[in-house]
């Protein structure tokens, strides 16, 4: 359970950079292991949808 805590902040900080890229809002759901942001536009997109998150999170 610990590892699995781990995991989940250290997705969550990649969320919250997220925000630092003009994404208005990013949302981290653990069970499907999924990200979706918000861009400008204000439609909400999955990570996967977009390209590669090492373009938006690193």
């Amino acid at each position: 359970m610990e590892h699995k805590e781990k995991w989940r902040s250290e997705l969550q900080n990649w969320v919250s950079e997220a925000r630092d890229f003009g994404l208005l809002a990013s949302e981290l759901n653990i069970d499907d292991l999924t990200i979706r942001v918000t861009g400008s536009s204000g439609r909400p997109d999955f990570l996967w949808e977009i390209g590669s998150g090492a373009n938006w999170l690193s």
